[in-house]
């Protein structure tokens, strides 16, 4: 099986809304590979099935084939993930031709987007961060 995935991408942040998406109506639910807890006030218990062919399919042996067992040559190609937007920015500038394989997304939006993301950054990098302003301001 081929899992070509960063293995530091492997989460699941965008669950943090299916709550809000649930019918208010609902009495039971059923969730795979979350134990952590229900983000639905109304239910108190989660029960959680499969958790361990999951860590060790994509947790033990996705890791082990994908970075812990690679080749000395191919571990120095490793970088890391960046560490601010304007690199996000600039990785995503650099390398976005996957997200218009198949028509997905048109060019112009990535464009546009990464131009108002810069936006963005240009505008709060004019703003002192709160120790700068501790440091340097406050005299």
């Amino acid at each position: 099986m081929s899992k070509a995935i960063n293995p530091m991408l492997l989460c699941d942040f965008y669950k943090t809304v299916h709550s809000d998406m649930i019918n208010p109506k609902m009495t039971k639910s059923m969730s795979y590979y979350t134990p952590r807890m229900s983000r639905v006030k109304r239910w108190d218990k989660v029960v959680n099935f499969g958790l361990q062919m999951f860590c060790k399919t994509w947790l033990i042996d996705y890791f082990n084939d994908n970075f812990f067992h690679l080749p000395e040559e191919e571990k120095a190609k490793l970088k890391g993930l960046p560490t601010s937007l304007p690199e996000a920015l600039d990785a995503l500038e650099a390398d976005n031709a996957y997200l218009t394989e198949g028509g997905v997304f048109p060019k112009e939006l990535i464009q546009n987007f990464i131009k108002s993301k810069r936006a963005e950054c240009s505008e709060l990098s004019k703003i002192p961060h709160p120790a700068e302003f501790e440091k340097y301001y406050n005299l």
